[in-house]
């Protein structure tokens, strides 16, 4: 989300953007007070339990499991609040703000285009702001959804008809989904930033050179 206020903020006003005197260090203070704040519910809320006594174990014969627990988020109004409020900050609230900075920043470069300034630059800047636009939200709303959503209903109880066997399947995927998000969210940001490619370039062409040598 940063980094969608900070591809706005150069592009639309791009005067303002030189003027101001940006301090990287109030934007990660930001960032981790943002985390801490969605942090902490869920961790209040958050108990060790059996495995049990979690309810899509309910009927489960196992006699290994009795000593066994987890941490979970149990089914009452805490839970629900701490689980509803993630998904609104962490996915619902981002999702929005990116799509919304993105979108007017395709529309500026459009309308500007429209406006006779037109030339290579601004249709390559273009052209990446609506890619860049649908990479970003399509990339977020896979790796960050499912387990806000998941998290979400199965603190109501959607879930519970459901087989042990199937909620942890599903578990499986979405912490998958989030995981691999970390890795690959920062190689699609740093793909647009023309100084990173020149970087990786200058990277390969000096360990062929030494190779060849």
């Amino acid at each position: 989300m940063v980094i969608a206020v900070d591809r706005h903020q150069n592009i639309v006003h791009p005067l303002k953007s030189l003027k101001s005197k940006r301090k990287p260090l109030v934007f990660v203070c930001l960032c981790w007070l943002h985390a801490i704040i969605v942090s902490c519910p869920l961790v209040i809320s958050a108990d060790s339990i059996s495995v049990l006594e979690i309810p899509e174990a309910r009927g489960m014969a196992c006699e290994d499991c009795a000593d066994k627990k987890l941490c979970d988020i149990p089914e009452n109004l805490l839970g629900q609040s701490s689980t509803t409020l993630y998904f609104l900050l962490v996915f619902l609230f981002p999702l929005t703000v990116i799509f919304a900075l993105y979108t007017k920043v395709a529309m500026f470069l459009h309308h500007r285009g429209n406006s006779g300034m037109t030339n290579h630059v601004v249709a390559k800047s273009k052209s990446n702001a609506v890619r860049m636009l649908v990479i970003t939200v399509l990339g977020y709303v896979l790796s960050q959804g499912p387990a806000a959503v998941f998290a979400m209903l199965r603190s109501f109880g959607t879930f519970n008809s459901k087989s042990f066997d199937f909620i942890l399947l599903v578990s499986w995927l979405v912490a998958f989904a989030t995981y691999t998000s970390s890795l690959a969210n920062p190689l699609i940001y740093a793909y647009y930033n023309g100084a990173f490619r020149r970087e990786v370039s200058r990277l390969f062409c000096k360990r062929k050179g030494q190779i060849s040598v």
